[in-house]
């Protein structure tokens, strides 16, 4: 008996034991959140009025304008009728430059069956079969699996007969 009551008085004192340092780490803590005296913004003498702002105005961009022919400040009449040839040749680029890409783009579409085709695609997929399915009901079957699929795909006609040139 006095065995157990020598365990008992040790573990009351290392409960004890364990609790003070604890207590004392939370006061220190809880002492550390204390502020000084309260704070006052000091006061900064500021000029009623900068010695920059005397000339100076609000900006008031114009960018939005029409600015009308520019190149007539100049006073040049060659200047002018270069720029009126302009307006209509840069038009006729525009049009040129569609055809263009257009022409380039007929080309590749009546070259490309001089080349074979090739597709290609894959899949996965993961599949679960249900334990009440009807005809099998087998707790030891596996029931979980996963089907890939690779499909490619090439097709080439043979121009036999000259369909292609």
């Amino acid at each position: 008996m006095s065995g157990d009551r020598h365990r008992e008085s040790l573990v009351k004192t290392a409960g004890r034991r364990s609790i003070a340092p604890l207590i004392c780490l939370s006061v220190f803590a809880i002492s550390g959140c204390t502020v000084g005296p309260k704070y006052v913004r000091p006061s900064a003498e500021v000029p009623a009025d900068f010695k920059e702002a005397g000339n100076w105005k609000p900006a008031q961009p114009s960018d939005t304008l029409s600015k009308g022919k520019w190149w007539e400040i100049y006073q040049d009449p060659q200047l002018n009728a270069l720029e009126d040839r302009i307006n209509v040749s840069n038009q006729n680029l525009k049009i040129a430059q569609a055809q263009f890409i257009q022409a380039r783009a007929a080309l590749k579409i009546s070259r490309s069956s001089y080349f074979p085709t090739v597709t290609g695609g894959g899949s996965a997929t993961r599949l679960q079969q249900s334990q009440n399915r009807p005809l099998f009901n087998n707790s030891t079957a596996k029931t979980n699996y996963s089907d890939y699929t690779i499909n490619v795909d090439a097709s080439y006609e043979a121009d036999i007969w000259g369909r292609v040139r």
